[in-house]
């Protein structure tokens, strides 16, 4: 299965706690969730990776920076650029009050109710549940919060990886312990993980650790090895 992403691409404003103003940070369904299931292709070869793509509007609203545009090409993913003319935008946000209610595995999801119901809560992890698939809680990988730098597009970076395992024959808890491991390297720091490629020696790693390697920490931790 291939992955293409079509979510907004942004650069975000934000300001600390401290009143510290930062600019131009990658932010946006597109770039996080398109990180996520490159993450979890971490380690594939070249066909692999150009299965995962993303179409960036450039301009106007949506405004890139050379940087970003580098990291993205850094990835050695499938990238369509279209730049665009800028016009007036209007945000609107819808909000829904109410419980779930206790059946909430018997509402199903997708087509004939065969897909999974997955919820996300930042610090705490998921859960992901389905006709077929009994409610399961994933905690987050992260279990010192000090690790926690910026959870924006966290969510993002986990269904990236979740889809696309779910899309290549993975079971729902693979999919899972991908999306939480995706996740973990979403919120280390301000703005995207740090990618160094293959050489002679090493794999490719993410903020310096193989996602191998952390799949296997947390799959080891939830009883899953």
């Amino acid at each position: 299965m291939s992955f293409r992403s079509l979510g907004a691409v942004v650069l975000d404003e934000i300001i600390s706690a401290k009143g510290k103003t930062l600019v131009d940070l990658p932010g946006g369904l597109g770039v996080f969730s398109t990180l996520g299931a490159r993450i979890a292709v971490s380690g594939e070869g070249p066909t692999k990776l150009k299965s995962i793509g993303m179409f960036v509007l450039d301009g106007g609203e949506f405004p890139t920076s050379p940087k970003l545009r580098s990291t993205l090409w850094d990835w050695e993913i499938s990238l369509l650029f279209r730049l665009v003319q800028p016009r007036s935008t209007t945000i609107c946000e819808a909000q829904t009050g109410g419980s779930l209610g206790p059946n909430l595995k018997d509402r199903g999801a997708g087509n004939y109710g065969m897909g999974f119901i997955v919820i996300r809560s930042v610090e705490h992890g998921c859960l992901v549940v389905s006709e077929s698939y009994p409610l399961r809680w994933f905690p987050q990988f992260h279990t010192d919060k000090s690790k926690l730098t910026d959870v924006r597009g966290s969510g993002s970076a986990f269904l990236g990886a979740f889809a696309l395992m779910l899309g290549n024959g993975a079971n729902p808890t693979e999919a899972a312990i991908m999306g939480t491991v995706a996740a973990s390297f979403a919120v280390e720091q301000t703005g995207l993980p740090y990618r160094a490629g293959f050489n002679d020696n090493t794999r490719e790693t993410w903020n310096r650790v193989e996602v191998s390697a952390r799949v296997a920490e947390y799959r080891a931790r939830l009883g899953d090895a």
